[in-house]
């Protein structure tokens, strides 16, 4: 393996030379606002789809209100007197997002991964990227969103690389996600369990 660029990475491999182009898909106000919230003493629960794929990118004040207005208060009533814990609603008032209904989710990580591959095929499309017998695009899915049905993703997912799969540059795309990595070779996938070869038993 030889750390390089465009692609990152050069693997030989059984008489193959291999790029590999390696990725993240994240919401980028979300890691903005998790940097700001780090460095904040108070407990903020934030209602991560407030930052749903699509969502057009929000000013440092307008993550800011968002930090403040998800902050948990303190069950404490403004006279001083301590309110009953049935009383206590860590949400009232809280910032919340439109959260997601059905497959929402799903869609959501569909049409994100879709942006993530259009944009890497995009760059490789562009001069002095070099191909080697294969390519791969490798993505790490850190994008903040609820427990996913893999199947169901690819129900979405599929169909809408299909008419743009030769196009693609990438023989395999493969997607990190949780414990687990996929394997897209349209109109097709797999996935298989992802060993941790640092984990101490």
């Amino acid at each position: 393996m030889e750390k390089r660029e465009r692609p990152d990475y050069r693997l030989s491999s059984r008489g193959l030379t291999i790029g590999i182009e390696v990725t993240e898909a994240v919401s980028q106000d979300m890691a903005r606002i998790d940097a700001m919230r780090h460095v904040e003493e108070d407990l903020v629960v934030l209602d991560t789809s407030l930052f749903r794929p699509g969502t057009s990118t929000r000013t440092v004040a307008e993550l800011r209100a968002i930090l403040e207005g998800s902050r948990v208060k303190d069950p404490t009533a403004e006279d001083g007197v301590q309110q009953d814990d049935d009383d206590f609603d860590p949400i009232h008032n809280r910032i919340m997002g439109p959260g997601w209904a059905g497959d929402g989710a799903e869609r959501d990580w569909a049409d994100a991964m879709l942006g993530v591959i259009k944009t890497k095929s995009e760059s490789a499309g562009k001069s002095g990227y070099t191909f080697f017998d294969e390519t791969w695009l490798l993505v790490y899915d850190n994008l903040s969103l609820p427990m996913l049905d893999i199947p169901q993703v690819m129900k979405h997912l599929l169909p809408m690389l299909a008419p743009i799969w030769p196009h693609i540059p990438f023989k395999h795309v493969f997607i990190e996600h949780g414990k687990e990595i996929m394997r897209i070779s349209a109109p097709e996938y797999g996935t298989r369990a992802l060993n941790d070869l640092w984990r101490v038993e």
